[in-house]
């Protein structure tokens, strides 16, 4: 009797260990990895954005660079010293972001004391 019980609990968690081993599942064309949760792998994958320190070189990207943009393109003008450019959305309904332009200005404050 307990040879029996012994060999449904190895059964049991050799189930256990092959329910944990990642799996590739494809809903609607789109391909998921059960590894972390159900997460889709993306067709487009999200370079980096670039950083610059001028609203010159955000233009010269956009022009320079026109197979790089996707069919449509957002300037988000976050501040006066801060511009992003994200590309449309994407499939996940996600948007890349392309450049980070933020300007360097020089500063002085009329009113602070102490050491400069």
């Amino acid at each position: 009797m307990m040879e029996g019980l012994k060999e449904a609990l190895q059964y049991i968690t050799g189930l256990k260990e092959k329910s944990m081993e990642p799996k590739l599942v494809e809903i609607e064309g789109r391909t998921y990895c059960t590894d972390n949760g159900l997460t889709r792998y993306h067709r487009f994958p999200m370079a980096s954005d670039i950083e610059v320190n001028t609203l010159t070189a955000l233009v010269d990207y956009i022009k320079g660079k026109p197979e790089e943009l996707r069919e449509s393109s957002i300037i988000h003008v976050l501040s006066p010293t801060r511009v992003m450019l994200f590309s449309g959305l994407i499939d996940e309904r996600d948007r890349e972001n392309l450049i980070d332009a933020r300007a360097i200005v020089n500063e002085f404050s009329f009113d602070r004391k102490g050491k400069l």
